[in-house]
């Protein structure tokens, strides 16, 4: 069964429904590939991909979904990379690099779609061949209501300094709900904020949020400045009331937030890590083994909440976002404190499932609301059950913290996530 939605032949396969663009184009240029990319933006599609090899495919809800049929050659994916990049885009790739930028396209006077690019080299049949992926980024933030986000989480990533993580694996929404925040944040009418944002790229403008009383400031790593580390070392300079970088993934990026949050700002960023115990062993990690104590003791003082993020399916064939967080208190610091560093992730999962919420629970909550099945929940729980026996054993290990320390951050991922 097909019928028309927004232009596209929608076919039903089961119980979900798979697009396809409209008319097979016999070849990919510039106005086809606009054409496209509208065609994809009015029908929730995140991700465009065009290979060589293969027709172009996009991921909608989770799924990748065939959108044309033919096979696409070198030569025009080579073309929708010069297009969007420039002349110089296939000459770079071809030298061994591959390239990013931002990509517009305009449907009419008023709608405006926007894309992050990247370009890059790829092995297609012993032949070198081209492969490019184009993520939609809505012109305006999403708010908190859209996204669900509960209210007292807002208000918990809401203090006037400190550090909020927000964490989850690469395309879980962790951005989303961020900027999401930040724009409840910068919209109340007596908020006074001055908020510098340091990110690559920036997914998300503000230019047309309503800031009755704040300011947001945007600046792109490495366009503008260096590196995020620079970014921190320049807001700084600028009398700012909250700093948000875009990821933490090195010892001097998280140094710098730590010392901005230890100075009375509010920092917000993200990591890849999945779940509480193991962003704490992750952000540990990036340090020295020689500096990891003094770190930790830093990182305990200052942080607000961990949050972590995942996407589960839908019963509609959507996605829905499932949460694990502890809100820190003092209480929660004099634990940490007063344990082992080697020994805080375990902890961290004892204080998660006492005083926060798991992803287990987060999961039956979806469960029983009747948004998720049965498969989803007991993949989340499984996971759950591995990390609590992982937790239990490190507790109960008497091996001392100065002998254990060292191979327990560097082996970030022994643990399952831990």
């Amino acid at each position: 069964m097909c019928n028309i939605t927004n232009g596209s032949l929608l076919f039903m396969q089961g119980n979900q429904s798979i697009l396809r663009y409209p008319t097979e184009p016999s070849r990919i240029d510039q106005e086809t590939l606009n054409s496209i990319l509208i065609w994809a933006s009015q029908n929730d599609v995140s991700d465009i991909v065009f290979k060589t090899g293969d027709p172009v495919m996009v991921k909608r809800h989770g799924r990748r979904i065939r959108a044309t049929s033919r096979a696409l050659s070198s030569s025009e994916v080579g073309a929708v990379i010069n297009a969007i990049y420039g002349d110089n885009g296939t000459s770079m790739i071809s030298g061994g690099k591959d390239v990013d930028t931002g990509y517009s396209v305009k449907n009419g006077r008023d709608e405006n779609y926007r894309f992050r690019f990247n370009g890059t080299g790829c092995l297609v049949n012993g032949s070198n061949g081209f492969s490019v992926t184009l993520r939609a980024i809505p012109s305006i933030p999403k708010s908190v209501e859209e996204i669900k986000f509960p209210m007292h989480l807002v208000e918990a990533m809401s203090k006037g300094y400190g550090m909020n993580f927000v964490t989850g694996e690469t395309g879980s929404g962790k951005t989303t709900l961020q900027a999401a925040v930040l724009r409840h944040r910068v919209e109340q009418p007596d908020a006074n904020l001055n908020v510098l944002t340091f990110e690559w790229p920036i997914e998300f403008m503000f230019d047309e949020v309503d800031k009755p009383s704040s300011i947001v400031q945007q600046t792109e790593v490495p366009k503008h400045l260096p590196s995020f580390e620079a970014g921190i070392r320049n807001a700084m300079r600028r009398d700012p009331d909250i700093i948000l970088i875009g990821e933490s993934r090195d010892a001097a990026t998280m140094a710098a937030s730590i010392e901005a949050a230890r100075s009375g700002h509010l920092l917000m960023t993200t990591m890849h890590s999945n779940g509480v115990p193991s962003t704490i062993r992750r952000a540990v990690g990036m340090f020295p083994e020689g500096e990891r104590n003094s770190r930790a003791i830093d990182i305990a003082e200052s942080v607000n909440i961990i949050l972590t993020q995942r996407l589960l399916r839908t019963l509609d064939g959507k996605r829905a976002p499932v949460l694990e967080y502890l809100v820190f208190d003092d209480q929660i610091r004099e634990k940490l404190l007063t344990s082992p560093v080697d020994k805080w992730p375990a902890v961290a999962r004892d204080l998660t499932k006492r005083y926060g919420v798991t992803m287990a629970d987060d999961a039956k909550r979806l469960l029983d609301q009747g948004l998720i099945d049965q498969k989803e929940y007991r993949m989340i729980a499984v996971q759950e059950v591995q990390r609590d026996a992982d937790s239990e054993a490190v507790i109960k290990s008497d091996t001392p913290s100065a002998s254990l320390g060292g191979a327990f951050f560097d082996g970030l991922d022994n643990l399952g996530g831990l």
